[in-house]
């Protein structure tokens, strides 16, 4: 084994990480369909185009299913579902599960020509869209599945299909990420993935039958299935607004479905305070770095949560659900339904200690299949057995495992908590030193007259490599801050 930590250190690691967490076997439709059962009468949607109670969803779900079954969808299909925010949505996702098959979102504000080459790597037959997005799911796929108001009899009247045959390592759904050839990469992920992720994070998402979650996120980004999946397996309601009332009427829009929880970018949520939405009670970060100043203007108003997770590993792989500080909010948390090692940024078989910062992986339950028929890729990015795994410490025997490499460095702290420092392809070399252009950002952002800041390195025939930073301060900052700065 190949390791830099002492061996105290590498004990210590080892306790954290001794044993994977056991695998929930569970279809996620199926937790779905028992809240149905145990409170039919209960919000589950509650949209700008219409709402639904448990009861109501799940029947529609079935009728979905049921004429999807007839236009020939089957297990082991994808299926994609082309959307604005709707109500819809949410039918289409349960009742394409329902038949066994998957389902991909499609966001109907991407360029046809995006969505036509998503529509050929799923080798979809199948669409399912909104009435508004009929014409453009058409050129998509021979058969659309149109939703809407004017459909929804239809569906209750349509006798239920017979159960799927879904088993836990089938698809449950794809998400798309962007790929350095230019072609669109597919995450796979099973239902025992999400169910796992369900089962360890619902906790620390303050998730419960009374959350009313705001889902502001496009379609395109998987966080908005964990906003619908996370909510309605603790037996909450799903707000969904539309494309215009979250654009361009946030305050509004959150006030009018009485959202109490809402799950956001730290820079969008810089457009709002919590004296313009005293409804709410939990915000989630995610998707960006989360620094104090976003923070402090929430603390002690609301529940502050910190999400991390790239798309192959579910939405979510760690949690800060409960800071004790502001400080201490900016970090991504713990690993929940998987395990957090670091390594070494140009050789994986290379374990670092506490305190070094180096390249994340993930292993466990909910690290998922891999990238849809790309097995180049997927061998690259999921590893199997590295070294230090297999040899384990004096006091935890190794095991074989798989892992997800993702790409980001982070620092493991004393506590077990992970501190996100930036992107391994983001780092580059100075005067031969290695540099983290995200370090340096996160150095500016942490001046409190600095809006925003974006650095980039620039090579010059005559003084080699240098970076340049490009700043966005204050309106009201004075001169002598700008000229500090």
């Amino acid at each position: 084994m190949i390791t830099i930590a002492t061996p105290d250190e590498l004990e210590h690691i080892w306790n954290w990480n001794g044993a994977v967490q056991t695998p929930v076997e569970r279809c996620v439709h199926h937790i779905i369909q028992e809240c149905a059962a145990s409170q039919p009468a209960a919000p589950a949607v509650c949209a700008w185009d219409g709402e639904l109670s448990y009861g109501q969803l799940d029947r529609l779900a079935m009728g979905l299913s049921g004429q999807l079954s007839g236009l020939g969808v089957r297990h082991g299909h994808v299926v994609p579902l082309c959307f604005e925010k709707s109500m819809w949505a949410v039918v289409a996702m349960l009742g394409v599960l329902q038949t066994g098959a998957a389902f991909v979102l499609f966001d109907p504000a991407l360029p046809e020509g995006r969505l036509l080459t998503l529509a050929r790597q799923v080798k979809a037959n199948v669409i399912v869209s909104g009435d508004l997005e009929r014409q453009l799911s058409s050129r998509l796929a021979p058969n659309v599945m149109a939703l809407g108001k004017f459909v929804s009899q239809s569906l209750y009247d349509q006798p239920a299909s017979p159960a799927s045959s879904s088993s836990l390592s089938d698809v449950m759904y794809i998400a798309f990420t962007s790929g350095s050839t230019g072609v669109p990469k597919g995450a796979v992920i099973t239902h025992r993935n999400l169910a796992s992720a369900l089962h360890y994070q619902q906790d620390s998402l303050h998730r419960t039958s009374s959350s009313r979650t705001y889902d502001f996120c496009s379609y395109t980004f998987e966080v908005s299935i964990c906003n619908i999946f996370s909510t309605l397996a603790a037996g909450g309601c799903v707000c969904v607004p539309s494309e215009q009332q979250r654009q361009n009427s946030l305050v509004e829009s959150i006030a009018s479905l009485k959202a109490n929880t809402i799950d956001l970018t730290p820079s969008v949520a810089r457009i709002l305070s919590p004296e313009q939405v005293p409804s709410i009670e939990t915000i989630v970060f995610g998707g960006e770095t989360l620094y104090t100043k976003d923070v402090a203007r929430w603390w002690g108003k609301v529940n502050i949560i910190n999400l991390y997770g790239p798309c192959e590993c579910t939405p979510n792989s760690t949690i800060n659900g409960s800071p004790t500080s502001i400080e201490d909010a900016t970090h991504l948390g713990k690993g929940l339904g998987l395990l957090t090692w670091i390594v070494d940024v140009d050789d994986h078989n290379v374990l670092l200690p506490m305190g070094c910062i180096g390249e994340l992986l993930l292993e466990g339950p909910i690290v998922g299949q891999g990238y849809l028929d790309d097995p180049e890729k997927t061998a690259a990015a999921f590893i199997e057995n590295p070294l230090w795994l297999l040899e384990g410490s004096p006091h935890h025997p190794g095991r074989p495992g798989r892992l997800y490499k993702t790409g980001d460095l982070v620092r493991l702290d004393k506590d077990g908590c992970l501190t996100f420092i930036g992107r391994k392809d983001s780092q580059v070399k100075v005067r031969g030193q290695r540099v983290e252009l995200g370090e340096v950002e996160h150095a500016l952002l942490s001046c409190d007259f600095v809006d925003d800041a974006v650095v980039v390195l620039q090579h010059d025939d005559k003084q080699g490599a240098r970076m340049v930073a490009f700043v966005t301060i204050h309106d009201q900052t004075s001169i002598r801050e700008k000229t500090f700065i």
